[in-house]
């Protein structure tokens, strides 16, 4: 749903280059699109209109309009807004939900796959805490991640889309040592 909405965005963008409202050789911000902290605020919001504002030489809320204006339609949206100094929030159509979930039964275990990571190597690193040294809630969150990632099951998700080197630290040092050929069973087991 972001690259879609991404998408539209880029678009909205290009309209606003050719109608004049932007200078034609502004280049397209590193916009975000991402989920609002309250639910109120809809299914996702961009900063466009706040990064596209300042090479505009305009108000940050009236470009945003401009923008929310120049949005192409999409069955997927049900409706647009502005929010704040000029924040676009987008709120989703039940179809565009209901799309999603039958896509995720259809394709079941591969839901989600991709080809991200093109054959490159990922190191996942997570602790194993001294235990001559004190403790704290760091070592226990770092070591809850890691053996989530770590454990089977996070390999095999993390192994279709990249080659994985696991790693654990050993040390407070924090010296690099290799996985123990058990230690992704020794995460399940856990």
């Amino acid at each position: 749903m972001k690259n879609l909405l991404r998408a539209l965005i880029s678009q909205g963008i290009e309209a606003l280059r050719a109608n004049g409202t932007l200078p034609a050789d502004t280049l397209t911000p590193e916009f975000v699109v991402e989920r609002p902290k309250t639910r109120e605020h809809g299914d996702f919001a961009t900063n466009a209109a706040m990064l596209l504002a300042k090479p505009a030489r305009s108000n940050p809320r009236a470009l945003a309009q401009a923008l929310l204006d120049a949005l192409p339609k999409s069955a997927d949206v049900l409706r647009v807004e502005i929010a704040g100094p000029g924040f676009i929030n987008f709120h989703l159509a039940p179809s565009a939900y209901q799309r999603e979930a039958a896509s995720v039964l259809k394709e079941g275990a591969d839901y989600g796959r991709n080809l991200s990571g093109n054959g490159r190597t990922v190191g996942v690193e997570y602790v194993s805490a001294n235990p001559t040294g004190p403790l704290h809630v760091g070592h226990g969150r770092a070591a809850a991640i890691g053996d989530c990632t770590g454990a089977p099951a996070g390999c095999e998700r993390l192994e279709r889309q990249a080659r994985v080197l696991l790693q654990r630290r050993r040390r407070a040092d924090r010296e690099p040592g290799p996985v123990h050929p058990g230690a992704c069973q020794g995460a399940q087991a856990r």
